[in-house]
């Protein structure tokens, strides 16, 4: 006796969320307050948030979105800083 719920679906297919990051690297050379440097940063993820969001890596992908920032690392000369970007494509595995 089968159980009614024992229907074979086909091949699995699960969603599969792609995340990844850009480092931005930036030294801080005569700038004591770091502001040429931070306002560097700021034009750096805006050009990279513009080259990056809404693009569509290929036709088995969606549209990339916008993830989170942040600092990663700072020393007096310098900082480091990661943007974080996602998109989602579907796996379909072989098994029945």
């Amino acid at each position: 006796m089968t159980n009614s719920r024992d229907v074979d679906m086909g091949r699995p297919l699960q969603e599969f969320i792609v995340t990844f990051g850009v480092v931005i690297g930036l030294r801080a050379i005569n700038d004591p307050t770091g502001e040429r440097t931070l306002a560097e940063l700021e034009s750096l993820r805006n050009t990279l948030r513009e080259s990056l969001f809404g693009w569509k890596p290929d036709d088995e992908h969606e549209r990339v979105i916008l993830g989170n920032g942040d600092l990663i690392g700072f020393t007096n000369d310098g900082l480091w800083w990661i943007d974080r970007f996602s998109t989602n494509t579907w796996y379909r595995g072989n098994a029945t």
